[in-house]
Order: C-alpha cells, then structure tokens, then sequence
C-alpha cells in the first residue's frame, strides 16, 4: 500500500467480484490487518463474520455494539440454551424432554416432513420425521449428556446437539429493530414537546395580540371618529376659481 498507512478504511471490497476473487480479498485483508488497522464497511455479514476480529453495527447513526463477533452473540441468547435436531415423532420427542429435570421450555419446529424423513428399512409414520428443538434450562444447567443419553435410549437419533448460537445476521436485526422502537419513542417525544411549545407559543401570541388591539383602538378614540376610522384634516383648501388655478388658504 503507498505511503505504508497505518489505518485503511474498504467499502463494499468483494462487491461484484466472482467466487475466487473473494478468497483472494479476504487473504488480503488479513494479511494487511497483520500490520494495519483496517475498517471494512459492509452489508454482507457473511464478509464481516469472515474477515473480521471486532464488529460494530450502526443503526440510525448511533453505535449499539462495538465488541468480537462471539460476545456480540453470546449477549443475545439466553445463557444456558441447547439446540438439538431429533429424527422421531412429536409426541416422542415431548415425552423425552418432559421428563428431563432443568428444562424451562422448548420449542419444536418441524424441518423435514415425516415422508421425507423415513430411513431405510422404517416407516413414515414410525420415524415421524425430522424436528428441531430449541431448549431454555435452569441457569447453571447443562443437560448436554442427559439428552443425549435419554433419545439413545428412547431409539430417537440425534442429528445435532449444540449450545444455541445466532448467525450475525440475527443478531444485526434484533438490534436494529430494538433502536428503531428506541428512535420511535424518541420522536414521539420529541413531537409531544413541539406541539407542547407551539401551544405555548400560541397563547402567548394571543396575549400579546390582544394588548396590541386595545392600544390600537384607544388611539382610534382619540383621532377616529365614532367608527374607529381616522379623520383627514387637510393643510389647504383649494378653492377653484374657474381659471384652473385655485387660491391657497391656510
């Protein structure tokens, strides 16, 4: 880089490139951040999640995480949840983690149908098909090995077992949503205090009206007549005398 600069701030570096020109980027930048500070500005976070060691995002122009990728994560799931992908029927599953002590809740969502799912030599209905649970536990619980051992022995295989983690894609909308309810909030204040100021405003424009119209209608008194309007007292009298001339009186 010319003039060897110790900070290099990218904007948008691997944007329109093909797939083997963004590794050959990436190696770049981590090569220059050896010895360089480098920015990278970007909206593809699958570029930042690679590339970069600290993270920042800004929404509405206000800073509302600057920290590594792994803390921003960690502080936006519950401490204590475990991420698991189980081949066997609902009502299987449930009893399973029914009866695990440590468990606050769970949430199953079906990721492949049960027609899909059946494996060799089994039956659709007996397999169910495949489900993805996301387990919230008691703080300081790890039930990692229980679960395992418990869908061994129910004959319920588990395809994943793992704590939760956000993609930084997640991470990136849940706070910006959370800053623009904040910005939402602020300007529904903000609104509330104009229209406070501008009534107040108001009132004392009436005030100050309302003095200003009586100063008038006195000084009508004193040079109006009975309407209010103004006499025109003239400092000569032209008197036409028929020649186009008139005489001067004062």
């Amino acid at each position: 880089m010319l003039g060897n600069p110790e900070l290099i701030i990218l904007d948008e570096p691997t944007v329109g490139l093909d797939p083997k020109q963004i590794i050959e980027i990436r190696d770049l930048i981590r090569t220059l951040g050896e010895n360089h500070t480098v920015l990278l500005s970007s909206h593809i976070l699958a570029e930042v999640s690679a590339i970069c060691d600290q993270v920042m995002i800004i929404s509405h122009g206000k800073l509302v995480a600057s920290d590594t990728l792994e803390n921003i994560r960690r502080s936006r799931i519950k401490e204590n949840s475990v991420m698991i992908t189980a081949r066997a029927t609902q009502d299987k599953i449930t009893e399973i983690l029914d009866k695990i002590d440590g468990i606050v809740k769970y949430t199953l969502t079906l990721s492949t149908p049960m027609s899909i799912a059946a494996a060799p030599g089994g039956t659709a209905a007996q397999d169910g098909g495949i489900w993805d649970a996301v387990i919230d536990v008691d703080e300081g619980a790890d039930i990692r090995e229980r679960l395992f051992l418990e869908f061994a022995a129910a004959g319920a295989p588990l395809r994943n077992l793992s704590s939760a983690e956000l993609s930084l894609e997640e991470v990136f909308l849940q706070l910006t949503s959370e800053s623009e309810v904040e910005l939402d909030d602020d300007s529904v204040n903000l609104v509330l205090d104009a229209e406070k100021d501008q009534a107040e405003s108001g009132d004392d424009a009436e005030s100050s009206g309302d003095a200003e119209t009586g100063g008038e209608a006195d000084d009508g008194d004193d040079n109006g007549d009975d309407n209010g309007e103004d006499y025109y007292i003239p400092m000569f009298n032209a008197k036409d005398d028929g020649s186009g001339k008139g005489e001067n009186k004062k």
